[in-house]
């Protein structure tokens, strides 16, 4: 689920006058679950490093690279066995017991 267009665009122009870009304001909307304030937090506190935080908020939503044409993986529950016979062998080697 993304970010509402009308929320994002108001929280540009609010935190791009303090001076963020876009994309470091919608990956701090990302990471903050949309929360404003939380944001403009999340920006102040990673300002140290942000162009790593927001390549790491950015990666961590990238969508799934798409299936390439291999073997589809399947789950398809839990195995379901029965023990039929157990082996034992007692003895110095495998004919004795």
């Amino acid at each position: 689920p993304g970010i509402d267009a009308a929320v994002l665009a108001e929280a540009v122009g609010t935190l791009g006058a303090m001076g963020f870009t876009e994309e470091q304001v919608s990956a701090a909307m990302q990471a903050t679950d949309a929360n404003m304030e939380r944001a403009a937090d999340w920006l102040f506190s990673h300002s140290d490093d942000l162009d790593a935080a927001v390549r790491q908020v950015v990666e961590a939503n990238a969508p799934a690279p798409a299936n390439d044409g291999g073997a589809a993986e399947v789950d398809d529950g839990p195995g379901q066995y029965t023990l039929v016979a157990a082996v034992s062998h007692v003895g110095p080697n495998s004919g004795s017991g």
